[in-house]
């Protein structure tokens, strides 16, 4: 008795050829929040699902290697946004300090230098909301700074893994 092989249709071949770029950025992106939420068991399970069922398996370690140049890349992404010369923060508070102390000027010349009671009221709170400003800065830098090594650091993981995965 000879068995008929079954002939698979032309997208269910296309779908199991290749993963695009699209798919490889969702599956990095999934692992890296999985990592987050869950640990690292769970999202390698995650992981290595997402890709045996997207890729055929002659395919599994070339799509490996792809996600670990992906994982790679935004690793160094990472590293460059933690620096915080690369945000919006610094000038920010800059600008800030610059703003409050125009504002102290500005106000003594207005109230003049009759009434000081007045001034030094001014001065305490323009001075008050300029600190606490700068300190909310500062404190958004450092939450930046720290998502950031921590994102790179799951992408190093996985650019890790999936380099022993394509050696295997």
């Amino acid at each position: 008795m000879v068995r008929k092989r079954r002939v698979q249709s032309w997208p269910e071949v296309e779908a199991k050829m290749e993963i695009g770029l699209e798919e490889l950025d969702k599956v990095v992106d999934t692992y890296a929040e999985a990592r987050k939420v869950s640990g690292p068991e769970r999202a390698l399970e995650a992981l290595r699902f997402a890709v045996y069922s997207r890729v055929d398996r002659s395919q599994v370690g070339e799509t490996f290697r792809q996600i670990g140049c992906v994982a790679k890349s935004y690793a160094k992404v990472c590293r460059l946004m933690s620096n915080p010369r690369c945000g919006i923060e610094v000038p920010l508070a800059l600008s800030t300090v610059c703003f409050c102390i125009a504002s102290i000027f500005f106000s003594y010349r207005v109230v003049g230098q009759d009434n000081y009671r007045h001034f030094n009221t001014v001065w305490a709170i323009m001075a008050a909301n300029g600190f606490f400003l700068v300190m909310y800065i500062i404190k958004e830098i450092a939450r930046k700074w720290c998502d950031f090594m921590v994102l790179a650091a799951i992408y190093d993981e996985l650019a890790e893994y999936a380099c022993r995965e394509t050696c295997c």
